[in-house]
């Protein structure tokens, strides 16, 4: 079942914002699962710092509906496509994340890091 949901999580996500990273992608689809279940499946690393920041933002009054999820994600401008913020910042800072996309690694780390193929 859960399968069922990331799979059609993942294809919004690419629908509605097709120039994306995959990183990001995959990233809103763990987002949607943590808001869904309290857990996200991993399927791809994280949890990322847009992973934590949606949650913090979105998942502090319960659990939400699926469909309800991924349209407070979706967004080109929301937590998880648009541009860093200073709670993403607070996020880098505080928590420990991984499987981020590398152009959110870069401007969060001031790091240069090589390009991913």
């Amino acid at each position: 079942m859960e399968e069922f949901f990331l799979g059609r999580a993942l294809e919004y996500a690419r629908a509605r914002n097709p120039e994306a990273s995959e990183g990001r992608i995959f990233a809103f689809a763990h987002a949607v699962a943590a808001l869904v279940n309290g857990f996200s499946l991993g399927l791809a690393g994280g949890p990322t710092v847009r992973e934590y920041v949606a949650v913090r933002m979105y998942g502090q009054e319960g659990f939400l509906a699926f469909e309800t999820a991924m349209e407070l994600l979706v967004s080109a401008d929301g937590p998880m496509f648009g541009p860093l913020t200073d709670l993403h910042r607070q996020v880098w800072s505080e928590e420990y994340c991984f499987g981020d996309d590398p152009d959110d690694v870069r401007e969060l780390s001031g790091k240069n890091l090589p390009d991913e193929k």
